[in-house]
């Protein structure tokens, strides 16, 4: 470890409701004169506890399932028109409604549309991470055809496929597992719109920003093609990366609807 970082991700996400612990890089939420962390899962105060009480404090606890962890992009973007980020975009405050944002997404968007040509239809999108399929078909949405991959408590989204799906219920994957091609929301070749979405629930309650998973690698990547400032407001919620977590079917986020 140097400047309170690790050389290594940690393996799991102590508190998904904490933005700070998903930076499985860091040290103690990165307040190290604040918080030791002998366990290495787990920060504690100095005053409150030894390193033995902070470990078995930590195995006294519910097991933690691990999260997903990008280790390459499922699919890179070629075209910007079909590609949108996470969150308050132009495209959802101004047509949300029409793809049922106000309905699930809090008026939002709920992932991220990785686009492509219309020439590019069936390119073969990568798992980009370890995970097992949990189901493929629209059971998640993003239809109609979609692979969804389990990783711990968290279902990763590939929406928007081709329907020539290269696994299969209960498969093992790993990141340069290819699970299919993209599509469009139509499932038909030919109509346009091609892109991933790209979508990660937590219990299905609560929506992530892929971002959080992805790293600083594929979102430089991600910036090549798509454009950083496309957000409605200005002063908050204003980047790919300040976005809020999405309750699944909670009130609008849109102060002016």
């Amino acid at each position: 470890m140097a400047l309170g970082r690790f050389l290594q991700a940690d393996t799991v996400i102590p508190d998904p409701a904490n933005p700070q612990s998903f930076n499985r890089y860091s040290y103690v939420l990165n307040s190290p004169l604040k918080y030791t962390d002998p366990s290495g899962h787990k920060a504690c105060l100095d005053t409150d506890c030894t390193q033995f009480e902070n470990t078995v404090a930590f195995m006294k606890e519910s097991p933690r399932s691990p999260s997903p962890h990008f280790t390459r992009l499922p699919l890179e973007p070629t075209n910007e028109s079909t590609s949108q980020w996470f969150g308050g975009t132009n495209f959802a405050h101004n047509h949300g409604a029409e793809w049922n944002y106000d309905n699930y997404c809090q008026g939002f968007h709920c992932g991220i549309d990785i686009g492509r040509q219309t020439s590019e239809y069936g390119t073969p999108v990568y798992a980009g991470l370890y995970g097992i399929v949990e189901s493929t078909g629209k059971s998640y949405g993003a239809g109609p055809y979609a692979v969804n991959i389990r990783v711990g408590d968290y279902v990763v989204i590939y929406g928007h496929l081709d329907g020539k799906y290269n696994v299969g219920v209960g498969d093992a994957v790993t990141p340069d597992t290819i699970i299919g091609g993209v599509g469009n929301p139509t499932g038909t070749e030919g109509k346009g719109n091609v892109h991933l979405h790209l979508e990660i629930r937590y219990q299905n309650r609560l929506i992530y920003n892929p971002l959080r998973f992805i790293g600083e690698p594929g979102y430089k990547a991600l910036t090549t093609v798509m454009n950083p400032n496309d957000f409605y407001y200005t002063n908050k919620w204003a980047t790919p990366l300040d976005q809020p977590v999405i309750q699944r079917g909670g009130p609008s986020l849109w102060k002016d609807n």
